[in-house]
């Protein structure tokens, strides 16, 4: 039985067209899957149609083969919990009372935390690795600590399903790792599933299992390996300003080297990767004023030897090296 199947699902809000159209997928066993596309596309929209608080225009979610729309709330819960984007946090809760919260579906409403509650919450804190900051304020976290403790409130819902909204949102690159790393783990060692919503397309591709990319109102949905033999990367974002390399594997702003300037290297591969970056980027600037005459540029370890028709010129940093590729 699948985890978690969806038929025929058609995402958006009433009276208006669609977002996502027939969409289609199943979760067979504990996997990551990053949710990949622009902004407006209808990502949270997805994320909020599975967690049943927003009405799905047409179609079926099967979570492990009950339609959610024939589970009471308090069930629904115990089966899945959803993380929105950010944490809007107006009390100042503590981190274990915070952490608590996530223990509500399993209680009754004047009921006491008991020692295995307890004992739940402080297992979450020590899977996201944040139990040094049991005597903290929210008020008092950063972003990262922040993330940290929703997600540990969320596995004390101990669902078999997890919804998260851009959970690497506003971190730096060391606790956007940190957090993606945490998921791969939590799928690995704790076998939850995790869908979460992304922009940071490189992590995913490197983290997930599946990729669901939306792409206007239509998706695609496979390992990332697959959909990039496949070229579905190409037309996700204007032309005009981006595309996916797919050598490098990397979306990439739109320029272009003059076809004058050609290059020999007997250097590094890193050293020619950085010498083309640099006049990618130089390119960016319509009037950067290229020479029009035929160059070679020699990339050797330490320099550069600019050669053309009229001079030849050695360039020892990339300022001296762009600054003689341009016209006097």
């Amino acid at each position: 039985m699948s985890q978690l199947a969806i038929e025929n699902l058609d995402i958006g809000f009433p009276n208006i067209s669609p977002l996502i159209r027939k969409l289609n997928l199943s979760i067979e066993k504990p996997e990551l899957v990053g949710l990949l596309g622009p902004n407006g596309i209808g990502k949270s929209s997805f994320l909020k149609t599975l967690s049943g608080l927003q009405n799905a225009l047409s179609g079926n979610i099967l979570l492990f083969g009950k339609n959610i729309k024939n589970i009471d709330i308090q069930s629904l819960s115990k089966e899945l919990v959803y993380v929105p984007a950010g944490l809007n946090i107006t009390f100042n809760f503590n981190v274990p009372d915070y952490v608590a919260l996530g223990r509500i579906p399993y209680l009754k409403w004047n009921a006491k935390l008991q020692s295995s509650d307890k004992e739940i919450i402080l297992n979450a804190l020590k899977l996201v690795k944040a139990e040094h900051l049991l005597h903290r304020n929210l008020f008092n976290l950063s972003d990262g600590e922040k993330q940290k403790i929703a997600l540990a409130k969320a596995l004390c819902q101990q669902t078999k399903l997890i919804l998260l909204d851009e959970p690497t949102a506003f971190l730096d690159i060391e606790n956007k790792i940190e957090i993606i790393y945490l998921l791969r783990q939590l799928v690995n060692k704790e076998k939850r599933s995790i869908i979460f919503s992304t922009h940071d397309w490189d992590l995913a591709m490197q983290f997930a299992d599946k990729l669901l990319i939306f792409n206007k109102t239509k998706y695609d949905y496979g390992r990332p390996e697959d959909l990039i033999m496949q070229n579905k990367f190409d037309d996700i974002f204007p032309a005009e300003y981006v595309h996916f390399d797919y050598s490098d594997l990397h979306f990439k702003p739109n320029t272009q080297i003059s076809a004058a300037i050609k290059f020999k290297n007997f250097g590094s591969e890193k050293r020619q990767k950085l010498t083309l970056n640099a006049l990618r980027r130089a390119s960016l600037n319509f009037d950067c004023n290229f020479s029009i005459n035929e160059s070679v540029i020699e990339i050797y370890e330490e320099y550069w030897l600019i050669k053309n028709e009229t001079k030849c010129v050695k360039a020892t940093n990339f300022d001296e090296l762009l600054s003689n590729l341009k016209n006097d």
